[in-house]
């Protein structure tokens, strides 16, 4: 069985062919050599949150610029 962030993924694919804007984020930070949490648990630290909101921006500006 498939579980966590791999089922999440999978997920993904369902979700762009019922027309939703759905991406898989989890590789996001893999260029990254320092921590982007600011706990043991799951919070982002600043540069995370930086990280993330970049590929959250670009992702949207993408989609857009394909829909024109």
């Amino acid at each position: 069985m498939r579980m966590g962030y791999e089922f999440l993924a999978d997920g993904i694919h369902i979700l762009v062919a019922e027309g939703s804007l759905a991406v898989d984020a989890t590789t996001v930070f893999d260029a990254h050599d320092f921590s982007v949490y600011s706990d043991e648990c799951c919070h982002f630290s600043p540069a995370g949150n930086d990280i993330l909101q970049q590929f959250v921006a670009s992702t949207i500006v993408e989609h857009f610029a394909k829909s024109e």
